[in-house]
């Protein structure tokens, strides 16, 4: 009736500012290295990286987008695989 269309995105691994500072505090209690923990948390995507958050952001703007005017009621995993492995 008013055209309001409702859809979750539910992101994976994203390398952001809160990812890296994650990474940061983790680092500073354990003494780990930075990059090796980087490294390995990419590794265990099936893409082998992380996700970005433009990658997100276009997901965003496709669902809000008139291209995406069919889709509601949704969860669109963005993760890279990693719940489907």
């Amino acid at each position: 009736q008013y055209n309001i269309r409702a859809n979750a995105v539910c992101p994976g691994t994203i390398e952001t500012p809160l990812f890296h500072n994650a990474i940061d505090a983790y680092c500073a209690r354990s003494g780990a290295d930075k990059a090796t923990i980087v490294a390995e948390e990419a590794a265990l995507q099936p893409l082998g990286r992380l996700g970005q958050a433009d990658e997100v952001a276009a997901l965003v703007n496709f669902l809000a987008s008139d291209d995406g005017s069919f889709i509601t009621g949704s969860l669109q995993t963005i993760d890279g695989g990693y719940t489907a492995q």
